[in-house]
């Protein structure tokens, strides 16, 4: 990739960390903000001839879907990272947890749930119903409407692997507001 912003020599922020199952990630300063570098997963033991997939660059395009969309999704932007000699494409999310935010994603939500068949921690969309339904974190008129908009946007965007930590709420203990937030 010979345009775009090169992260390699941006300062790390050792002391955040990020959930989820998709590739590595890291914690960057660039333009004075804090930014998620999300690395694309290996493609060892794949059988396929890519070195690795493309993972960073549709993950761009569907936030940028999301949010003209009107869903409130991380800021990303495309960019690379050499490791080891080797230059790779990354997407870097806009850190949304700045100035003292906390990100609650669906899964830690779901753990409220203390009556449910399957404990909150199902997957299956009766399971994700019901623990929308019984949580104790926010409105679940609410929560159903934002996971809905957000379902829909995903089957159109042939995005089926969304899992429950992936998603959640921002909540800014300075005013004790919570909002919706997706990040992938």
């Amino acid at each position: 990739m010979t345009e775009g912003i090169d992260f390699t020599n941006c300062p790390r922020i050792f002391d955040r960390a990020y959930n989820g199952a998709n590739g590595k990630k890291i914690a960057v300063e660039y333009d004075g903000r804090p930014y998620m570098l999300k690395f694309p997963p290996s493609g060892e033991g794949k059988p396929t001839e890519l070195s690795y997939t493309n993972s960073c660059i549709s993950e761009h395009i569907a936030s940028s879907i999301f949010h003209m969309l009107g869903i409130k999704a991380q800021e990303t932007m495309l960019g690379t990272f050499t490791v080891n000699g080797k230059e790779k494409i990354v997407c870097a999310c806009l850190d949304f947890t700045e100035d003292g935010k906390k990100f609650y994603d669906f899964c830690s939500i779901k753990n409220t749930v203390l009556d449910s068949d399957s404990n909150g921690s199902g997957t299956e969309l009766e399971d994700i119903l019901e623990a929308i339904e019984k949580q104790q974190y926010v409105d679940p008129v609410l929560l159903k409407k934002h996971f809905w908009e957000m379902f829909a946007a995903d089957a159109l965007l042939g995005n089926f692997d969304r899992h429950n930590g992936n998603w959640g709420f921002l909540y800014d203990p300075k005013n004790k507001q919570r909002q919706f937030a997706f990040a992938d």
